[in-house]
């Protein structure tokens, strides 16, 4: 069963993430109306994944978005 979390980030915009079922997969993260796909990308500790332009990282229930249009976005679980 596919997992999916809701974040509130700091300069507005929720975000949706679709984890996936297997380790290997890829997320799903939902924003502005678009679904993006991100592969797992390997990360020192907690979780990483992106498409080579955009890109989250995190631990626990924060995280942290990058889009090539964007800074970097603060966000945490509701």
């Amino acid at each position: 069963m596919q997992r999916v979390t809701t974040y509130a980030c700091d300069r507005g915009p929720m975000l949706v993430v679709h984890w996936p079922a297997q380790p290997d997969g890829p997320a799903l993260l939902e924003m502005n109306g678009r679904t993006v796909p991100l592969q797992p990308e390997r990360v020192a500790s907690g979780f990483g994944y992106g498409d080579g332009g955009t890109y989250i990282r995190g631990k626990g229930n924060t995280m942290y978005m990058h889009t090539p249009r964007a800074l970097r976005v603060n966000c945490e679980a509701r």
